[in-house]
């Protein structure tokens, strides 16, 4: 097994969080969040990091079959 996980970012984030996942991860980004383009990229990721425009359908969930976490960057707002 790896000793990184392999992280895929919806979205760019900023250069200071990515530059720590960087040292720690095998990181890669997303150029489209089309579930046609996402669903071949998360074959074997262990985690997602979204934003504010990600959505984490139930076909790209299905094919990440190392998928152990999905985390969203950036605040929570509630109404």
């Amino acid at each position: 097994m790896d000793s990184q996980w392999k992280v895929l970012l919806y979205e760019p984030m900023h250069q200071e969080g990515t530059k720590l996942l960087a040292e720690k991860c095998d990181l890669h980004y997303a150029q489209s969040l089309e579930e046609e383009h996402l669903v071949p990229l998360v074959r074997d990721v262990d985690a997602i990091v979204i934003r504010a425009n990600g959505e984490v359908s139930r076909a790209v969930i299905a094919a990440a079959r190392r998928l152990k976490v999905i985390g969203r960057h950036g605040w929570a707002w509630t109404v």
